[in-house]
């Protein structure tokens, strides 16, 4: 008891005197004096970035003495470092009260203050000794099944890795907790919105908070606290990402629903800000979150806390940017208490740099690749390779600093995932982008550290490094992509550099990672050392928490096949042709690849169990090579008898053409009506079609070259579907204007 009233007296004094000096040689013009060299450029920075009289958001790190980490500390010295923060922020903000406005709202973790003020007065704040950097806060926007088999979280699921004992933090626009796919796994909700409070000037906006203002809620888990907007672009964002990372295992009958770590917690944290519509976010509300979560991180019904997902960002960074962000000190002290903050690359096609706050090194940096094949302008953009909006470093721009932190950590599927939405409580959809590559690594992040609690960040990211699959950016300098899927309009993504060293990154494997984080767990020594309050990210070892997953070579890889049709070397094959091959056993999917040559068929595309594919749309007279591999969670099996290829003839398809009589939509027709259509350059033959649906016009009939056909047969009062296509080696080419339609008389 005396102890610590002794241990705070003392404190007091120590500030005090601290003060007193600080209040010395403070000097009233706007001379940066003894202040560091990134200070000063940062200063720069911030006075570069516009007018000298605009009013902007900044973000205030002060010097605080003997600042540390809380990693280690006793309870007396993180109450007596709060305290310290506190005094200083209110002797400073008192100080500097005629020119600068600071938020209600201040940080009680970290020495660091909010406020607004002139862009011009800046230098003169940085002239305060205290002063230890200054940032402009920026805005950051939410960056827009099959993917959990490719990456081998179901395969880890299976064999008992699913999370169990874990929690994800996941800041974002809010979460639909009645959502079935989430219902029960959220434990905790927060809100941080519109830390700049309401007004007129540009970073004032409104809360999205239950409250309207910033209100965080205790882990007693007030619920609704971080309940998604409704009604604004990106409002679904933050439940598609909570459903990716925790989502619990649902039949939906056709397909199952889960999560990659569907035993894992969410804590959901709503830190968006409305700005008349539209949604983003402050950093200064981001840091708040993190300050949060870490005063609660050790709630007993969150477990243990083992990731934060951000799949928010903006900018454009080419190195690392601990230095130019004030998100680092919170990230850094995540780590060191062995939690990664996951944040998304960035969706802007960027091919030498990426978003912040990604940027920060000792953040866990993820980028998109596609989950199946999509449709581009320049043809198909295969399964497994680094999406087209992906922002990524160039390879020379990625090296590891000497903490071995790269700009860009892992790859993890983001294009076409299918996931919850807030809608309402059975409502999925798909959503493109880094935001959803992040999730997926944020919690498989969860799986490891159910198998090594006491696994560092560093340790888990290179288990994820070593055990991931290697994939090689081979994006074009320059040229235009553009996706889609379905009825979703063509997004384009216009790529304009250089050319610029390869970089190639591994693309997370679950399953394997959690083989290997089990036998480092099994067979690594517990230290009999007491280990000190370290402040690097050192790795640590523990006894095994969970069931040892299955080694890779402990479970067949699939078993051998071949391929059917076409057979090797056929030569005049048409322009639209059926892959065909036999069965594998123990198969999870099949991929295949077509190639211009054999050493190029690298670009696999997802099937699943179908053993046939249909090609459309090849060029004549050209030579394509395949092959064809079937793929379970534990290896790759290729088809029997290598790559195979097949010649397309020289004849083009036939030419394009249109139905004549009857008119669509016509009625009244008599029973002997002729179906009649106009003549296609270089068909061999045409063929109809007629049905009593549209859908089911699907048995054709040559009429060889005659353009003109009296089907009889036909029945009184009802409506007949028709169509026609014209043939020759090339393949075929339907008419133009869809299927039609008559009716006879009655």
């Amino acid at each position: 008891m005396w102890h610590n009233r002794i241990g705070m007296v003392v404190m007091w004094i120590v500030l005090c005197v601290f003060l007193v000096q600080e209040r010395a040689v403070y000097s009233s013009d706007d001379t940066i004096s003894l202040q560091s060299e990134i200070l000063v450029t940062n200063v720069e920075r911030v006075l570069s970035l516009g007018n000298q009289d605009d009013e902007i958001p900044v973000i205030v790190t002060l010097q605080i003495p003997s600042y540390a980490r809380t990693f280690g500390m006793t309870t007396l010295e993180k109450q007596q470092r709060t305290s310290m923060i506190k005094m200083t922020q209110q002797d400073f903000a008192m100080r500097h009260a005629a020119y600068v406005r600071f938020t209600n709202r201040q940080p009680h973790l970290f020495p660091v203050m909010f406020a607004t003020m002139r862009r011009g007065d800046v230098r003169k704040l940085a002239s305060d000794p205290r002063v230890a950097n200054i940032h402009q806060d920026t805005l950051s926007a939410p960056l827009m099944d099959i993917s959990t088999m490719l990456i081998g979280s179901q395969a880890a699921n299976a064999a008992g890795v699913d999370g169990r004992g874990t929690s994800v933090a996941v800041l974002d626009t809010g979460v639909l907790t009645s959502h079935e796919f989430l219902s029960g796994q959220v434990v905790a909700e927060s809100c941080f919105s519109n830390v700049y409070g309401s007004g007129t000037a540009w970073y004032n906006g409104t809360s999205l908070c239950p409250s309207g203002n910033n209100t965080p809620f205790t882990a007693s888990n007030q619920v609704g606290s971080a309940a998604p907007c409704v009604g604004m672009s990106g409002c679904d964002h933050g439940t598609h990402v909570s459903g990716t990372v925790a989502g619990k295992v649902i039949d939906k009958g056709s397909y199952v629903m889960r999560g990659v770590a569907p035993a894992a917690k969410i804590i959901g944290i709503q830190v968006f800000t409305n700005f008349s519509g539209r949604i983003s976010s402050w950093g200064a509300d981001q840091l708040l979150a993190m300050e949060w979560l870490l005063e609660h991180k050790d709630t007993s019904d969150w477990g243990e806390l083992a990731s934060l997902n951000m799949s928010l960002g903006g900018g454009q960074y080419t190195a690392i940017c601990d230095d130019s962000n004030a998100l680092t000190p919170a990230i850094n002290e995540l780590r060191t208490l062995g939690i990664a903050t996951v944040i998304a690359s960035g969706n802007d096609g960027y091919l030498d740099s990426i978003s912040g706050p990604a940027c920060i090194s000792s953040a866990i940096t993820v980028g998109s690749t596609t989950t199946s094949s999509a449709i581009s302008v320049s043809g198909v953009i295969a399964e497994d390779e680094i999406a087209p909006y992906s922002n990524a470093p160039s390879g020379t721009n990625n090296n590891s600093n000497i903490h071995g932190d790269r700009l860009l950590d892992l790859l993890a599927p983001g294009m076409y995932i299918w996931s919850s939405l807030s809608a309402n409580t059975t409502s999925y959809g798909y959503n493109s982008g880094t935001s959803m590559a992040a999730p997926h690594v944020a919690g498989a992040w969860a799986l490891l550290k159910q198998v090594a609690s006491d696994a560092s960040v560093s340790q888990v990211l290179t288990w994820f490094r070593d055990s991931g699959i290697p994939l090689t950016d081979n994006r074009p300098s320059t040229g235009s992509y553009a996706y889609r899927y379905g009825s979703v309009t063509p997004t384009p993504y216009t790529l304009l550099y250089a050319d610029r060293p390869s970089l190639s990154l591994p693309r997370i494997q679950v399953n394997h990672a959690v083989s290997t984080a089990a036998a480092a767990v099994t067979d690594t020594p517990i230290p009999t050392s007491t280990p000190t309050a370290a402040v690097t990210d050192t790795p640590v070892v523990s006894t095994p928490t969970a069931t040892t997953m299955p080694t890779a070579t402990s479970i067949p890889k699939p078993g051998a096949f071949v391929k059917s049709a076409p057979a090797n070397a056929l030569t005049n094959r048409p322009l639209t042709m059926t892959l065909t091959w036999g069965a594998s056993s123990g198969v999870s999917r099949y991929e295949y690849c077509v190639a211009n040559t054999a050493t190029t068929c690298t670009r696999w595309v997802n099937v699943g169990v179908s053993r046939s594919v249909v090609l459309q749309n090849l060029v004549s007279n050209r030579t394509y090579y395949w092959n064809v591999r079937a793929v379970n969670a534990y290896g790759v099996t290729l088809s029997n008898g290598g790559t195979w290829r097949f010649t397309t003839t020289s004849q083009s398809l036939p030419g394009s053409f249109a139905k004549i009589a009857p008119a669509n939509g016509v009625t009244n027709r008599p029973l002997n009506t002729a179906l009649s259509w106009n003549v296609s350059a270089g068909a061999a033959r045409y063929e109809y079609c007629l049905a009593t649906s549209a859908t089911s016009c699907t048995n054709w009939k040559s009429v060889g070259t005659a353009r003109a056909v009296v089907p009889g047969g036909l029945v009184r009062n009802r409506t007949y579907f028709w169509q026609v296509r014209a043939v020759n080696t090339a393949g075929e080419t339907v008419s133009v204007g869809g299927v039609w339609r008559f009716t006879t008389i009655r």
